[in-house]
């Protein structure tokens, strides 16, 4: 059971209060988990699951808050980057695992549903109110002892501010700098997903000609932006080269990801962050490509399903709605994206005709964020 508070300035939004949940369940078997779930995405797609099936009979609550701006954090909209500050709790002396940093949290009780159980667990521990709230990741992970499945929220509107009402000891701590020590294992990608900003930018000189593209790469490198995926489909290799080497030299003093869009054999010598890995390159691996970043577009569960089999660190779902690259190509609409990354593991970018005024619809899909071809660049 978990819980994270900070505050968070995302790029082209508004500065805001929110809050990540935990939800943690120790389930029962595949079929009990996610008949309902299988259900809904054969309407959709293909039937199938993110996530084998565990023995156990526990249910157990986890919730992640991010929280206040004055004292826990500051702001990345004109320089530098993103910084949240989340809450960390250590487990007292006589439980499991104590003197472990954990996120606060407790057990999903009979007859609860995992959002109850964030309104009741962050109540009695921390003195919060949850007023709203949105799913994010799930997660499952095995200790020695048992077995726990994580369900993620996102909390939007609560009431009170954060104090161990049970005698926890609490850190405010940031993703890309934790400085307590030890964590629970099953923190680690939890906060590795916290790093990953809102929006996902995909370059687009193609459109926008050499000059306009990279003075608007530019504008939006320092009004904050600091996830970017090449994918200039019309360049040769040698050209393709000497355009990362540009886009480098913008990103770089801004800290930056860049991920290319390109066979991995090319992206090894590029000297970049990542790869993004079209769905048929995806389909084709059947190992997570070490010592990079790895995301990849896909449109399908079975996609979905081999993406979190290999471990990647994020992907694309689309597309979300109509598009102008591919207008042949039928939009799933936001309920469809929903249900298709609901008990998701992998944090998930909506892609499709996104605009940056999507990405609240996006968080209550259950998204990460948003990921934008065209409308980053307006």
């Amino acid at each position: 059971a978990a819980a994270i508070w900070g505050f968070y300035s995302p790029y082209y939004t508004m500065q805001d209060w929110m809050a990540l949940s935990i939800c943690a369940s120790f389930a029962g078997t595949l079929g009990d988990l996610f008949e309902s779930k299988l259900k809904r995405l054969a309407a959709v797609k293909d039937s199938g699951s993110f996530m084998p099936g565990h023995g156990g009979a526990l249910d157990r609550f986890d919730s992640l808050l991010v929280a206040t701006p004055f004292a826990f954090a500051y702001s990345y909209l004109f320089m530098g980057p993103l910084s949240i500050h989340v809450l960390l709790a250590s487990r007292p002396d006589g439980k499991g695992w104590a003197g472990w940093w954990e996120f606060p949290g407790g057990k999903i009780e009979a007859g609860e549903t995992p959002f109850q159980a964030l309104v009741r667990e962050i109540d009695e521990e921390l003195g919060v109110q949850i007023l709203e709230a949105y799913p994010w990741l799930t997660r499952t992970f095995d200790y020695p002892e048992k077995t726990v499945k994580l369900h993620f929220f996102i909390v939007r509107r609560w009431q009170g501010s954060p104090e161990g009402k049970e005698g926890q000891v609490l850190s405010w701590q940031n993703p890309h700098a934790v400085m307590v020590s030890p964590t629970l294992p099953a923190n680690t990608p939890i906060l590795d997903a916290l790093k990953l900003p809102d929006i996902y930018a995909i370059t687009n000189q193609h459109e926008l000609g050499e000059e306009v593209f990279f003075a608007r790469l530019h504008e939006r490198l320092k009004a904050g932006l600091r996830l970017i995926q090449i994918r200039e489909k019309d360049l040769n290799e040698v050209e393709l080269a000497a355009f990362v080497q540009r886009v480098l030299a913008l990103t770089v003093p801004y800290q930056a990801k860049v991920l290319v869009n390109a066979p991995l054999d090319q992206v090894q010598s590029m000297g970049v962050d990542g790869i993004h890995l079209t769905s048929d390159r995806l389909m084709a691996l059947d190992q997570k490509p070490p010592n990079l970043l790895v995301s990849a577009s896909c449109h399908q569960v079975s996609e979905l399903r081999h993406a979190a089999k290999l471990g990647l660190d994020f992907v694309v779902l689309s597309p979300v709605l109509p598009t102008k690259s591919h207008p042949q190509d039928s939009a799933m609409g936001w309920e469809a994206f929903s249900t298709l990354i609901e008990d998701y593991p992998l944090p998930v970018y909506a892609l499709g005709g996104m605009k940056p005024s999507h990405l609240n619809q996006a968080w209550r899909a259950g998204a990460h964020g948003v990921a934008m071809l065209r409308e980053i660049w307006n």
